[in-house]
């Protein structure tokens, strides 16, 4: 019996693996994409970013603020943990290697393929770091009678992170976005000013997928584009643009000609440090109105009276 039981385990388990990888085929274009094409914005990996990787995810700090025997020591712990935990498991099935595995995988296979492309960002493994409490607890179940001390010196730490997060303080890739450039108090000043008809214009979708998270107007932003817009709406199911629905295809331009089209005033958002650099005629679009809040800038546009469209307009979408 325990032998046909385990027969049947065995399949099932072989039969939802076979399953999520014909669920990833269709990825497996885009990944190799990304395989190939390099990011700019990530650096290479570094021994010191893979060694303070563990106490990043748990304090949320800056790491290249603490001394290197500081961020080394939580990473020995959790190995000191993990192995263990794996020691110590006596049971049939071994369950703890899957615990162990759930953040150890993640985080070696990601360190592993940045040695060709880099990628390793730690907000990437945030999900797999909810498993670095739960092997030290399981750990701690097992060595110690009374871990109730050493439980709230781990907390005592965890709560540190917790504030860096509250704080924004946190040095995860994304925070200065929050804090720093403000799309939430952007998008609230917005809804105060905006006009039936007028338009609000993105140069970056960097900028437009928060914004349009925080957008409580009732205008449908529309986005910029740089290359010529045949091009770029053949390749306009990757990347980031993916999120953006179908129908929604109608928001891209690559002429700001067209804005004549559809309203007399526009809201143009930039980052700060390149609000002069519009793509608007001063001949054509009068500049009445900016507000700076943080690092984002948002100038509004006027349609002079005797500007006009230089070519056919195409229908009005909603």
């Amino acid at each position: 019996m325990g032998v046909s039981q385990t027969a049947l385990l065995v399949r099932a388990w072989l039969l939802v693996n076979v399953a999520i990888v014909i669920l990833f085929v269709p990825w497996l274009p885009n990944f190799i994409e990304h395989w190939t094409v390099k990011p700019g914005w990530i650096p290479p990996v570094t021994e010191q970013a893979v060694l303070s990787l563990v106490w990043q995810l748990i304090a949320m700090g800056a790491w290249r603020a603490q001394s290197i025997f500081l961020r080394v020591v939580p990473l020995g712990i959790v190995i000191t943990c993990a192995v263990g935990v794996i020691w110590k498991d006596s049971s049939q099935h071994r369950y703890s290697g899957l615990l162990v595995g759930y953040f150890f995988i993640p985080a070696i296979v990601l360190g592993l393929i940045s040695l060709a492309v880099p990628l390793f960002v730690p907000r990437y493994l945030v999900f797999a770091a909810v498993g670095l409490p739960i092997v030290v607890a399981v750990a701690l179940d097992k060595w110690v009678r009374r871990p109730v001390v050493l439980a709230l010196a781990i907390m005592a730490i965890e709560m540190q992170g917790v504030q860096s997060v509250y704080r924004q303080t946190d040095d995860l890739n994304g925070t200065d976005l929050r804090r720093d450039f403000r799309l939430d108090v952007l998008a609230r000043e917005l809804e105060r000013w905006v006009r039936p008809g007028d338009e609000i214009v993105f140069e970056s979708l960097f900028w437009y997928l928060p914004f349009e998270y925080y957008n409580r107007t009732a205008i449908q932003p529309r986005l910029q584009i740089r290359s010529p817009l045949d091009t770029f709406l053949a390749v306009a199911d990757r990347g980031g643009y993916a999120v953006i629905p179908e129908s929604l295809k109608w928001i891209y331009f690559d002429d700001p000609e067209i804005l004549k089209c559809y309203a007399h005033r526009v809201w143009w958002v930039t980052v700060k440090s390149s609000s002069n650099a519009k793509g608007l005629s001063a001949e054509d679009w009068e500049q009445t109105f900016t507000f700076i809040k943080g690092e984002m800038a948002v100038s509004l546009f006027t349609l002079k009276v005797k500007a006009a469209p230089t070519h056919t307009c195409p229908p009005v979408k909603s």
